[in-house]
């Protein structure tokens, strides 16, 4: 399952005067399912059913949205889980700040395209 809005992606990428590969995506949506994951952990280890955007580490919640908020909300249920209304916010910001860190990364090795492995 993807939890991210690719078009997003790549707007966002483009308007960094940078380049995605196809595969950016969805190593984004691995990356934010291993971060979900860890949530459901931190949750679970306060007594908590409700996963918080801050059970997947603190991230400023993104003004843009590059998560499917009913993706994550049902990763999240599968896990006898809830999810808080803030948790695809800050799932955003975690991404916004992976793109941040990719395109450093692609730009540091002289390319103008951010791969899955930038991440």
């Amino acid at each position: 399952m993807s939890y991210i809005v690719a078009s997003k992606v790549k707007e966002y990428v483009n308007g960094k005067g940078m380049m995605s590969s196809g595969d950016l995506s969805e190593h984004l949506s691995k990356t934010l399912e291993m971060w979900l994951s860890q949530g459901t952990k931190a949750a679970n280890a306060n007594d908590r059913k409700t996963v918080r955007g801050c059970d997947i580490l603190v991230f400023s919640p993104s003004s843009q949205s590059f998560v499917v908020a009913s993706a994550i909300k049902q990763y999240i249920n599968g896990k006898g889980m809830m999810a808080s209304g803030d948790l695809p916010e800050m799932g955003s910001g975690l991404v916004q700040w992976l793109l941040d860190s990719a395109l450093a990364r692609a730009k540091a090795n002289g390319r103008k395209t951010v791969r899955g492995e930038d991440l």
